[in-house]
């Protein structure tokens, strides 16, 4: 028997890891456990990382159900407040729990003697705009 000082978290993981037992089939034993030392160091984990009142892991469980939209991922958590939801996904962001990523949005460009500019998606003159709001 191999012993390892210190590492009592780490051994409890492999303890629960059958010989012979695949990856996948591991994986879906023991996350389906509440008391595997998979989820429980992962819970731990999260606790020590992410305050409470940040609301920080029911964000990341948002996110990771599937919620990408800001407004999405505030309705999942109950509707919390744009500055609650924002510390939470800035928290999140600074710790390289998620990454945060704008949408691209084309470049246009409203100019009254026209525009000659290159990468612009668009370019519109007054009449344009006039045509647009009749």
């Amino acid at each position: 028997m191999v012993r390892f000082i210190g590492r009592e978290r780490e051994l409890g993981l492999l303890r629960e890891w059958n010989q012979g037992e695949g990856m996948w089939a591991f994986l879906e034993r023991a996350l389906t456990d509440p008391t595997s030392p998979l989820l429980v160091s992962a819970e731990r984990s999260l606790a020590a990382e992410f305050p409470k009142q940040a609301i920080a892991k029911d964000v990341l469980g948002v996110i990771g159900s599937g919620e990408r939209t800001f407004s999405n991922i505030s309705r999942a958590c109950g509707g919390l407040s744009a500055a609650t939801a924002t510390r939470s996904l800035e928290l999140l962001t600074a710790r390289q729990a998620v990454a945060a990523e704008l949408p691209a949005l084309p470049m246009i460009a409203v100019s009254r003697s026209g525009v000659t500019a290159g990468g612009l998606a668009a370019a519109y003159g007054p009449e344009d705009l006039l045509h647009a709001w009749k």
